[in-house]
């Protein structure tokens, strides 16, 4: 059937029109009064077409959504699985929301900037190290080796090695 198409025909009032039980097609094409395709149908997914209908402006599948500006630059795209949720802006910025009920936000070079968990804030530097935590977080004495875990109202500032320089509240 692909490339066939299907016309109708306005049925004058009271006459009763033969309706079929079952449409069969691969795609089906919405299109405007001037005939240009405003949105499709496919076997796996919606596509939304912008005036032109020449570049899609979005396409909804099972693996998420994913949005095209005017001239077909890349928007932005949220997908969604067994595992979590993610959406990206532009490249530039991503959220995810995992199955560890942690919110992660990504730079554009998909390296983690922070995190929003049960346990507090958590911001990372460009090279993904711990730098501040508001909230939870496991130290170690480098002395002793003795491991203890901040109280939820803490915040502890990190240097770029991992040692601790402030922390609130002081022991």
């Amino acid at each position: 059937m692909s490339g066939k198409v299907f016309a109708v025909r306005p049925v004058a009032a009271g006459v009763a029109a033969a309706v079929p039980e079952v449409v069969k097609a691969e795609r089906f094409e919405v299109v405007d009064k001037k005939g240009t395709v405003r949105a499709r149908l496919l076997e796996n997914a919606v596509e939304f077409w912008d005036e032109s209908g020449k570049q899609f402006r979005a396409h909804v599948s099972l693996e998420g959504v994913l949005f095209v500006a005017a001239g077909g630059a890349r928007k932005g795209t949220a997908s969604y699985g067994l595992d979590g949720f993610t959406l990206i802006r532009e490249r530039h910025v991503r959220l995810s929301f995992k199955e560890d009920d942690r919110l992660r936000v990504w730079s554009g070079r998909s390296k983690a900037r922070a995190d929003l968990s049960g346990g507090g804030l958590e911001l990372y530097d460009e090279d993904v190290r711990s730098r501040a935590v508001l909230g939870v977080t496991p130290l170690e004495t480098v002395r002793t080796g003795e491991g203890t875990v901040t109280a939820p109202s803490s915040l502890v500032l990190f240097d770029k090695e991992g040692k601790v320089i402030f922390k609130a509240p002081a022991e």
